[in-house]
């Protein structure tokens, strides 16, 4: 007797693909979806027209919004029924700007919404800045203020036989020299370089050193913004963080953050004073401890957080005898959020420990 076959295994189940949802359809025939200006200089705005038609059964309004500032549409309406035909005028000011550009024109149908897709218009140039500045803006980190630090900005421009004729800082502590010119060849076109050199931070106030040039070239047609330059003067004296940040967000709330001091060169210093611009309801203290191993101390600052919401910008002076004489300004900031009104609060949770709470140090005249 033959044993029974095993029994048939059971058809795989197949289960439905679910519909995909159907893409909005388009409002819109444009003429164009992407114009190229090629070169430009940019000296002058450019224009550029896009043709556009209704090709849907109903009156639309649309809206068209560009990707940059820089570029600027204009509609000569809004509305159109079926089958009308209109025109957006895009205006592109290459002004401060070099090399490839690609900027996007959005039209949307705000009426009736959410029937239509919304469809993109592409448009490029290539600037060639009359005049450009490498780096195009600059910082440098740890000048330090007893010497100053040296560094280079090349401008470089197309005009036969550029020259620059001047550069003024708005800066006692920056000092610019104009180099010699030379000639270079980009891509076949013969460019001038012209370098200047920069001494800056020398005798400048320890902190951040925020200063402009004012750059003048023999190129009449070049429309120049100031030349951005920025520097982190320091001292030998080195606070860590350099910013103390309070991470008490409550109002009335007290708080206590730390600020080490060290010495870049390893020498022994004193802390003479210590000041703040603090608000009086802050009421904030510090205490200074010198570490027993090197030459260095850590401040602890300590008080209540205001009873308004908003942003709290103080500044903590320290004045030493490091090099003679130097003052730190270290910036301590907050962000005080409103609290919630009628919010209840949660239930405590067994085996949580309390949150600590920080006493408000009284001031024992140690700094």
């Amino acid at each position: 007797m033959n044993p029974a076959p095993p029994p048939a295994a059971p058809a795989p189940t197949i289960q439905p693909v679910p519909a995909q949802p159907h893409a909005l359809p388009e409002a819109l025939k444009l003429d164009a979806t992407k114009f190229d200006w090629g070169d430009i200089s940019d000296t002058e705005p450019v224009e550029h027209a896009f043709n556009f038609t209704n090709i849907s059964d109903k009156e639309i309004t649309i809206a068209v919004a560009a990707s940059c500032g820089c570029t600027v549409p204009t509609l000569e309406k809004t509305t159109y029924k079926p089958g009308e035909s209109g025109h957006v005028t895009a205006r592109f000011d290459p002004h401060s700007r070099q090399g490839n550009q690609s900027k996007t024109l959005t039209f949307t149908v705000t009426n009736p919404q959410g029937v239509f897709s919304q469809q993109i218009a592409t448009l490029t140039a290539n600037v060639k800045a009359l005049v450009t500045f490498d780096p195009p803006k600059m910082f440098l980190s740890e000048v330090d203020h007893s010497s100053g630090q040296k560094t280079k900005l090349t401008i470089k421009g197309r005009k036969a036989g550029f020259t620059v004729n001047s550069v003024t800082p708005n800066s006692e502590h920056i000092k610019a020299t104009i180099g010699e010119p030379s000639t270079v060849e980009e891509n076949g076109e013969k460019l001038t370089l012209v370098p200047i050199e920069l001494d800056v931070g020398k005798g400048a106030p320890i902190g951040t050193l925020q200063a402009q040039l004012d750059i003048k070239t023999n190129d009449e047609r070049a429309k120049l913004q100031p030349y951005f330059l920025g520097a982190d003067v320091v001292g030998d004296i080195k606070a860590s963080p350099a910013q103390a940040v309070l991470r008490v967000n409550d109002p009335s709330t007290p708080f206590s953050t730390t600020v080490r001091l060290d010495s870049r060169s390893g020498s022994a210093f004193n802390i003479l004073s210590i000041e703040t611009d603090a608000r009086k309801e802050m009421q904030v203290v510090t205490d200074v401890v010198k570490n027993p191993d090197t030459s260095a101390f850590t401040i602890t600052i300590s008080g209540v957080t205001p009873a308004e919401a908003g942003m709290v910008q103080s500044f903590l002076t320290v004045s030493t005898d490091a090099r003679g004489g130097e003052t730190l300004r270290i910036p301590f900031t907050a962000v005080i959020r409103k609290l919630a009104q009628n919010v209840p609060q949660p239930m405590p949770q067994p085996n949580r420990l309390a949150p600590s709470v920080v006493p408000v140090k009284k001031d024992d005249g140690r700094h």
